[in-house]
């Protein structure tokens, strides 16, 4: 069985219970874990441009649009490096 996990929205919420970033894919029925779940912890390490870049850059992976838009700059599956850098 294959499920496809991405979509072209997602939910997002700093969980205070959790103390961390969560991204859930919109349907919460079929999808109940997180995809994404990023510590308060973690998040203090970076700065703020590497805060935003780590989030970004898994936003735009979940996201056919933007992940097809950025392919050049991605590993190949088969592990060829990125075209662009």
């Amino acid at each position: 069985m294959n499920i496809n996990v991405h979509s072209n929205a997602f939910y997002v919420e700093f969980d205070l219970q959790k103390d961390m970033l969560v991204v859930r894919h919109p349907n919460h029925q079929e999808f109940q874990t997180p995809f994404i779940e990023i510590s308060r912890e973690t998040l203090n390490e970076m700065t703020f441009k590497q805060a935003s870049e780590f989030i970004g850059e898994r936003l735009i992976l979940l996201m056919p649009p933007l992940k097809a838009m950025y392919q050049d700059y991605l590993w190949s599956e088969n592990g060829d490096p990125p075209k662009k850098v």
